[in-house]
C-alpha cells in the first residue's frame, strides 16, 4: 500500500477514535470537514471570561471566547469564522465548537447553575444544512440541563431573511435556551433585532461604557435603554467595563451584570479551576 494512503487510512482512524470517545453520536458531522478544517478545529480552544451579578459580585455565567486562530493559520477569529462560512462548512464547524466549549465548561458549571454565553454566528441560521435539535443532543450526553446555555446573537452580521431567523428563534426559546444580543448598539439590526428576537440578555457594547462617567451623552442613551430593558423584562450586560469609575457608573444607572478586564481577563479552564474566584488577571491571546 502506498505511504500516501496509510498516512489518510491512519488520520481518519485517529479522528473516529476521537470523535468515539468524545461524543459519539456526533461524529457523522464532522465526514464533510476537509483535513486542514479538522487539524484548524482540533487546533482552537477556548477561554472563559466570567459575568458578574453588580449587587452580589458573584459569577452569573462565563461567555466561551475562541482563541488560538493564529495558531491554526488564521489571522483573527472573524477570519476564522469568514473562511468556514465561506467554504461552506459554517455549521459543521460551529456545532464541533460548541462539542468543545460544552465539555470545557462542564467543569466550571457548579452543576449548571452558572450559565454559558456561547456566541452563535448569525448566518448559521441562513445556511441550507441548518437543522435544529443538535444542541439539546448534546446537552443530554453531557448531562447538562438545557436552561444553562444562552446563545449570544451578535449585530455584526445582517440577518438575511428577518422572519426566517425569528421562526428559528422562537424554536430556540421554545427549547428552553435563552437569547443574548451582543455588541447592541453597534451594528446592522439595532432596535430591529431587539424587537424580532425577544432577547433575554442585551450586551451593551464597550463603546457605550467607555468613559460613560464623562459622556452625558452615552448617559441619556444608556438610561433610555435601561428603562426599555425594565419594561421589557430582560437583564442588560454592561460590556467591557476596564476602570473602577466605569463599573461604578454602571452599577449606578442600574445594569444587572458586568463583563470585562476590570473584572478578569478571559483565561483557560485550567486557571478557572484551581482559582474560581480569582481576581488576578490572567489574560491570554487571540
Amino acid at each position: 500500500m502506498p505511504k500516501y494512503n496509510v498516512r489518510i487510512i491512519a488520520y481518519n482512524v485517529c479522528l473516529w477514535l476521537c470523535y468515539q470517545t468524545v461524543i459519539p453520536n456526533h461524529y457523522t458531522c464532522s465526514m464533510n470537514l476537509s483535513k486542514q478544517w479538522h487539524e484548524a478545529v482540533d487546533t482552537v480552544t477556548f477561554a472563559f471570561q466570567s459575568i458578574r451579578d453588580f449587587h452580589t459580585g458573584e459569577i452569573y455565567a462565563y461567555e466561551a471566547l475562541l482563541r488560538s486562530c493564529t495558531d491554526a493559520g488564521f489571522a483573527s477569529i472573524d477570519a476564522f469564522f469568514e473562511q468556514a462560512y465561506s467554504d461552506g462548512v459554517l455549521v459543521t464547524v460551529d456545532h464541533l465548537l460548541r462539542i468543545k466549549a460544552l465539555r470545557l465548561f462542564k467543569d466550571i458549571c457548579d452543576k449548571g447553575k452558572i450559565k454559558l454565553f456561547y456566541n452563535l454566528d448569525n448566518r448559521i441560521i441562513d445556511m441550507p444544512d441548518y437543522e435544529s435539535g443538535k444542541t439539546i443532543e448534546l446537552l443530554k450526553e453531557l448531562d447538562l440541563p438545557q436552561g444553562c446555555i444562552t446563545f449570544e446573537l451578535s449585530e455584526k452580521h445582517r440577518f438575511e431573511n428577518f422572519p426566517d431567523a425569528n421562526e428559528v428563534l422562537k424554536v430556540y426559546k421554545n427549547q428552553g435556551f435563552t437569547i443574548a444580543i451582543d455588541d447592541f448598539g453597534t451594528g446592522y439590526s439595532g432596535m430591529k433585532l431587539l424587537y424580532e428576537s425577544a432577547p433575554d440578555f442585551i450586551k451593551v457594547d464597550r463603546f457605550f461604557i467607555n468613559n460613560i462617567e464623562k459622556s452625558p451623552k452615552k448617559e441619556l442613551l444608556i438610561r433610555g435603554l435601561l428603562t426599555v430593558a425594565k419594561a421589557l423584562h430582560f437583564k442588560t450586560i454592561a460590556e467591557g467595563i476596564e476602570t473602577e469609575d466605569e463599573y461604578i457608573y454602571c452599577k449606578k444607572l442600574g445594569f444587572d451584570l458586568a463583563q470585562g478586564y476590570y473584572l478578569d481577563y478571559p483565561a483557560l479552564i485550567e486557571s478557572i479551576k484551581e482559582s474560581p474566584e480569582r481576581s488576578e488577571k490572567n489574560s491570554i491571546a487571540v
